[in-house]
């Protein structure tokens, strides 16, 4: 079994991969929770994103990893 720690750049990671879905999301005022595609309970906080996915999912994402990885596609 390989072992890898957060600073490794094995081999296999260097090849780049774009998102290609759309997601929808909104910035949420206060504490929520939701059931993931895993049938799991997460938790977001104020600040943080509610986002779905095209097969409708649902997940919390931290602001500034939303913001570091999602831009708003304006219709």
């Amino acid at each position: 079994m390989k072992s890898f720690k957060k600073g490794d750049e094995p081999e296999l990671m260097m090849r780049e991969y774009k998102k290609m879905a759309t997601v929808q999301a909104t910035q949420m005022n206060e504490d929520f929770e939701v059931e993931t595609a895993q049938g799991n309970i997460a938790k977001g906080a104020p600040g943080d994103y509610l986002c779905k996915g095209p097969h409708g999912d649902m997940w919390p994402c931290r602001k500034d990893i939303f913001e570091d990885t999602y831009r708003l596609v304006v219709r």
